[in-house]
């Protein structure tokens, strides 16, 4: 089953599930936890009380047997820059917004490439797209997680046509089996993540640590960056002017784990 989640206190989660239960041929089947459940063929969407962030029992949604949860969301940003933007979620250090210290969820760098690709094409009005790096809750679940946000501000929160185009994006992506490419995680490089964005054209792009977390990088944190991207990656591309002091440190454990690196 492919599970799509958002929270019922969080306006553009609600308003990207309208818009993909809208004209797509779901019906409603049943129910979970009091809210109704929405069903086309084998996609599930359903809204849950408080933050999908805080979420933290890793048994939750085991009716459902998912392989793939997509957490329709809001993006937040000072900047009110109109946004689309996707990742999957994980800490590399204390986590301050959901999830466990040092945790990441599983990344299904497939179809969050073909989610990314889908949100980009065409974004709406003044809207561009960008992959963000791992962050943020919840990272208890043994299935692969990604986030797919609108944003920045209560406006775009609320705008018919951003939302919409997530909820295309979404629906388009768990429709059918995502294209192969060469999976790889990430590192180095800002929040906002260009250069991955850009790598889309040829990698699957899993896991990404930006360089601000590169303090907490660690033989431990590379193991759970691969072990929690799925498929399983060989590659690390690598932001060379954007990774800082550990530049030499990340070549060895990269190296010693057997897994290559390229620069972008």
């Amino acid at each position: 089953m492919k599970l799509v989640l958002f929270s019922k206190q969080d306006p553009a989660g609600e308003n990207i599930a309208n818009a993909m239960i809208k004209g797509r041929g779901f019906r409603e089947k049943g129910a979970f936890d009091g809210e109704p459940v929405y069903a086309q063929g084998d996609i599930r969407v359903l809204g849950v009380e408080g933050s999908v962030l805080e979420l933290s029992d890793p048994g939750k949604f085991d009716e459902f047997s998912p392989c793939i949860c997509v957490v329709a969301s809001r993006h937040k940003s000072a900047s009110g820059i109109p946004t689309l933007t996707c990742h999957s979620p994980g800490n590399f250090s204390t986590a301050e917004m959901g999830g466990s210290d040092r945790q990441l969820a599983v990344n299904p760098a497939l179809y969050l490439r073909a989610l990314a690709l889908s949100m980009a094409e065409n974004p709406p009005g003044d809207y561009s797209f960008t992959l963000e790096v791992t962050h943020h809750g919840p990272t208890c679940f043994g299935f692969p997680v990604v986030f797919a946000e609108v944003g920045s501000n209560e406006k775009h929160w609320g705008d018919p046509a951003a939302c919409e185009k997530a909820a295309s994006a979404i629906y388009e992506s768990l429709s059918g089996e995502p294209e192969e490419k060469q999976v790889c995680i990430g590192f180095g490089g800002n929040h906002y993540a260009p250069k991955f964005t850009g790598a889309l054209a040829d990698f699957a792009v899993g896991h990404i640590m930006p360089k601000y977390a590169m303090d907490f990088l660690s033989e431990d944190a590379v193991r759970e960056m691969a072990e929690k991207t799925a498929p399983k990656p060989h590659l690390a591309l690598l932001d060379g002017k954007g990774i800082g002091k550990q530049k030499k440190e990340l070549i060895s454990i990269l190296e010693g784990a057997g897994i290559g690196w390229e620069k972008l």
